[in-house]
């Protein structure tokens, strides 16, 4: 069995991947750019400049941080963002927040795969199939447009933060970059989970029509992702980010309950030009 610690690279492991970086900036109107082979985005504000310089998944070298914090300070950014999987000790005086995520072990037989699964998923996923739900991976734009739909639907209800179209629909062409898979009733798309896929699957977005929630078409359509991934030689799956015991959601609950294996992140935000940082803090309170 592969051992998950050495396995997993963490949850923004795709903010590395080359491809996948210039299509993220592009369409979230940031800049790229490489520190050492490591990508670097940037966001940007009219008359204000560079605004906070992210870093996912880069090297934990102290010598790397210190040329971090230089190359921020060259681009005159107020903050730097940084993820990393492992505790930064040169960072232990900044702002850290531990980053939870739930990841699933493919690499098992499929029996042992599913019994690690609940008990009330197992049921919830059979009452799927005995209801009739089906889930394929999506191939065509019609496909697309008709899970982003639901989706558009729910993150405006719910109030969630909702990814840009275009970034969206231009990774779903990019057949390598992801895979969304749709649950489907009488002929119809009734939801669907997003993966970016790069070393591993990562679920990134799911959304599924509130009306058919009788018929558990999130549970099903995980687990035949799962099955697809495991058959197409990944060894993980990464269900992304969790809240912790002490504010968990809905989203939480729905991934807990497909397994248990948690993995830490952290983040840290490093202060880079405090006049600037102090001008964005009054221009955010000015905005509630």
């Amino acid at each position: 069995m592969n051992d998950l610690r050495t396995l997993w690279q963490g949850t923004f492991e795709m903010w590395q991947n080359g491809e996948f970086g210039e299509i993220y900036a592009q369409y979230n109107h940031r800049k790229l750019y490489f520190l050492n082979g490591t990508q670097l985005f940037v966001s940007h504000r009219p008359i204000i400049g560079n605004t906070t310089l992210y870093s996912y998944c880069g090297p934990a070298t102290g010598e790397w941080i210190i040329q971090l914090k230089s190359f921020a300070t060259g681009l005159k950014v107020a903050t730097i963002w940084i993820y990393s999987i492992n505790p930064l000790e040169d960072l232990k005086d900044f702002s850290k927040e531990e980053q939870l995520t739930l990841v699933i072990e493919l690499a098992d037989e499929e029996q042992i795969i599913w019994k690690k699964v609940g008990d009330k998923t197992r049921n919830m996923i059979r009452k799927g199939s005995k209801m009739g739900v089906s889930v394929e991976l999506a191939e065509t734009e019609d496909q697309f447009s008709d899970w982003w739909r639901i989706y558009s639907d729910i993150t405006q209800t719910k109030g969630f933060g909702r990814q840009n179209h275009f970034l969206v629909k231009e990774l779903f062409l990019r057949k390598n970059l992801s895979k969304l898979f749709v649950s489907i009733k009488e002929d119809k798309i009734i939801g669907g989970s997003f993966f970016l896929v790069n070393k591993y699957p990562i679920y990134w977005l799911g959304a599924f029509d509130r009306a058919y929630g009788n018929v558990a078409p999130g549970h099903i359509n995980i687990w035949e992702a799962m099955l697809h991934f495991k058959k197409n030689a990944y060894l993980l799956m990464d269900l992304g980010g969790i809240a912790s015991d002490k504010h968990q959601d809905g989203i939480t609950t729905f991934k807990k309950s497909l397994t248990r294996e948690v993995q830490k992140g952290y983040i840290y935000v490093v202060p880079i030009n405090h006049l600037k940082r102090r001008i964005l803090e009054f221009l955010s309170k000015a905005r509630r």
